[in-house]
């Protein structure tokens, strides 16, 4: 009997068809349900209550690191895999804050699914060999965990996760067309994060914006 309840999260037919026939072949889980967009893995999970959930990143309605915080907020134990071709330390970061049980590359092999899903299952983690270099040499744990260092501008951890995401992102020189790409917002959204943002720093520039991310040792994340 299959003990593990997995919702699969993507709206590719192609990649749902590849994770249907590696969990079928498994003699531990399950597929309850499928969804293709963030609003119907949202409502699919409060319905099935999975234990695992595989999902994409980017996807229609919401992308999938909105898709986590608000999951996480109402079930703590559900254990998410990232399944996705994005590997940017901005994601590895917010997915990681949000408390994603493993991160797997879409380019890897599927079988690192069933590692992802059994690791998962005894409460362990589980990430593709390019996201551990990224967790290794860009960030720290503190910061993962804590959003900062202690003597971290007292500013800074005045701003939200997502206002977080979106200054690391002008100070990395990104325009706000690319940041909501980046982020599946909208390019408004983004406008009104920059800001709120510079309202909290004080500052009138995106220039001043990177002084103060080279300041504080935040570009190397």
């Amino acid at each position: 009997m299959k003990s593990g309840k997995v919702v699969l999260v993507d709206d590719h037919e192609v990649v749902l068809e590849g994770l249907r026939k590696i969990l079928e072949s498994s003699e531990d889980f399950e597929i309850v349900g499928i969804a293709k967009d963030g609003s119907e893995a949202i409502s699919m999970v409060k319905t099935l209550k999975p234990d695992f959930i595989i999902m994409d990143i980017s996807m229609p309605e919401m992308n999938g690191i909105d898709v986590t915080r608000v999951i996480k907020e109402f079930d703590q134990d559900v254990k998410i895999i990232i399944f996705s071709m994005h590997v940017e330390r901005i994601y590895v970061t917010a997915l990681v804050r949000a408390g994603i049980s493993g991160y797997l590359l879409k380019s890897g092999p599927l079988s690192d699914i069933l590692l992802a899903l059994k690791a998962a299952a005894v409460n362990g983690t589980f990430y593709s060999a390019e996201v551990m270099t990224i967790l290794q040499k860009r960030l720290t744990d503190f910061e993962i965990l804590n959003g900062g260092s202690n003597n971290q501008n007292p500013e800074i951890t005045r701003l939200s996760q997502r206002e977080r995401e979106v200054f690391m992102l002008l100070a990395d020189g990104l325009r706000p067309k690319e940041i909501a790409e980046k982020l599946c917002i909208s390019q408004k959204t983004v406008e009104t994060h920059k800001y709120n943002i510079m309202q909290k720093l004080a500052v009138k520039s995106v220039a001043n914006l990177t002084k103060i991310a080279i300041k504080e040792d935040l570009l190397k994340l």
